[in-house]
Parts: C-alpha cells; structure tokens; sequence
C-alpha cells in the first residue's frame, strides 16, 4: 500500500522579526473552474501552483471587497478510515442588490477564488493563496435579511462534502510577486 501521509522535510520556525499579519486584500479573482488551463503544480511540492491560465474567449473575474467583507481558509477533516482532508472555505458580503449582481450571485458555483493576503511573504511567496481548484467552491449559504448587516448579501462557499481537497490550500507564486499578479491581472481580460 501507497504511503497516503508525507513526511516531515524541514524546520517549522516561528520568527519574531516576521511578525504575522492578518487580513486579505479587497481584491479576490474568481474562475469557472471548467474554463481554467495551463495550470502547473509543483512536482516536489503539491501545495505550489507556479502558473494558471483560461481557454481562449475565456476570462477572469474580480469581486472587489471593503475592510473585511471577505475571507477565506479551510478546515481539516479527519477520517478513521481515509487520508486527511481539506474542506475550503470562501466568505463574501456583497452590497449590490441590482439584477446583474443577483444573477451573478445565483449561478456563482463550481469556482476557483485566488485571494492576496496583507503579508506577501518573502518575495511573494504566500501572497496569493489559491481555493477550489481540485473540487470547486460552492454556494453552502446564502442570505439576505433586508434590516440586517445594511441588507447586503451574506455568501459562503466551501468544497461539498465528500469531495474535500488532498490539500490545505495552494499557493500561486511564479517567480515573484510583481509577476504573479501580473499574471493574475492579465487574466482578468477576455483570452484570445
């Protein structure tokens, strides 16, 4: 039988010259997961994503936050029986109440979100955080209460259950962090 855990490779150091910081960027890029191509993962570490692409005609699109109106992560699911697991997890409060938002919103599943966090990390490495791209994200709530929280809209997305990813999360990062968000942005622009 395959080896279904990894093996401790190197040091874990908290650094108190790296302070942590918190929080994400007010810009997320949001993909169908069907359109997307041109995606290389690490060979020797399956957490690193160096490119990502979508089909020709095929583009990106951005949801463009406030404060903390957004926020991402993931959960780890243990089983007795089966390799550890990842449910990940995509929040949203969205403002627009027009017709073109709503069905943007409705038909919102099956995506990939790459999320900037505040701290880029050396060079860019951990900036750009990665969520959805084995299974998708999915609408797992979605409620509007008109005299609560400004009557905006309250959005959660995670993996389905049963189909949790073989990873926490992946991290885009090409050679540093003015190309890798090159790259992202670049994306945002139909593909021809």
């Amino acid at each position: 039988m395959a080896n279904c855990t990894g093996v401790l490779a190197g040091d874990i150091i908290n650094d108190c010259t790296k302070k942590p910081i918190g929080g994400l960027e007010s810009t997320i890029y949001l993909f169908n997961r069907s359109e997307l191509t041109g995606v290389t993962i690490s060979p020797t570490n399956k957490n690193l994503m160096t490119a990502i692409d979508v089909i020709t005609t095929k583009k990106g699109f951005k949801y463009e936050g406030f404060k903390k109106t957004a926020n991402a992560g993931f959960d780890l699911v243990v089983a007795d029986n089966l390799p550890d697991a990842y449910t990940q997890i995509l929040s949203l409060i969205v403002w627009g109440i027009d017709s073109a938002t709503v069905l943007q919103l409705n038909n919102l599943n099956d995506i990939v979100a790459v999320v900037e966090n505040k701290n880029k990390g050396v060079s860019g490495d951990g900036a750009f955080e990665v969520y959805g791209y084995e299974t998708g994200l999915y609408k797992t709530s979605f409620t509007k209460r008109s005299n609560d929280n400004g009557g905006t809209f309250s959005l959660e997305m995670g993996t389905q259950s049963g189909e949790e990813s073989s990873v926490s999360h992946h991290i885009l990062h090409s050679t540093n962090y003015a190309a890798t968000k090159a790259m992202l942005d670049a994306l945002l622009i139909t593909q021809a």
